[in-house]
């Protein structure tokens, strides 16, 4: 078996069991915490996704960054399920009894996850395939997302204390503007 079919091995079956055995056990112990966590995660792997492809082509020598390129579907789809661990077990667990006035954040954690679903069911072969161009404009929107969970987690916390966030999202465009810059030579 090869790496790149252990990886998506590991991405498709083993993480999401995983995330499963320890959503249980949150379940059973009331442990909030841990749920934070995976939107912790989600983001942190979805900035390193957003900044793997500029560092590749700014910092061509090394190549570790352009051998990372080939699995950016597989963090993808681990990105996901951290995020669809993140949002629906708050959605279901902790935000079920006040849910009749959602806050602003709230609102745009669901509207990023929404749209996370939609690149998740297309990051396979088959929806790249038969939406051709229109699939790159469509996963293009892991942008939004970015930016929407910047601005969940901003406004969750009332907009107090939570700016690291901002540098993450200033890092990610002075990245892309480079890399469109350098390609444009």
């Amino acid at each position: 078996m090869n790496f790149k079919r252990l990886v998506t091995i590991t991405s498709i079956y083993i993480i999401p069991l995983l995330l499963i055995i320890l959503l249980v056990s949150v379940f059973q112990t009331y442990n909030t915490d841990l749920l934070s966590e995976f939107g912790e995660i989600a983001f942190m792997l979805l900035f390193i996704l957003l900044i793997l492809k500029p560092l590749s082509v700014l910092i061509p020598k090394i190549s570790f960054l352009r051998k990372t390129l080939m699995y950016r579907r597989e963090l993808g789809i681990i990105i996901a399920y951290f995020a669809f661990a993140h949002g629906l077990s708050y959605l279901y667990y902790i935000e079920f009894e006040s849910w009749n006035y959602p806050s602003l954040g709230i609102y745009t954690g669901i509207f990023a996850l929404l749209i996370m679903f939609l690149l998740y069911i297309t990051s396979n072969t088959y929806s790249m395939i038969k939406l051709g161009k229109k699939w790159k404009l469509l996963h293009a929107f892991v942008y939004l997302i970015f930016y929407l969970t910047i601005f969940h987690v901003l406004a969750i916390k009332s907009f107090k204390g939570e700016y690291h966030y901002v540098l993450f999202a200033l890092i990610v465009i002075i990245l892309k503007l480079l890399e469109k810059k350098k390609l444009q030579k």
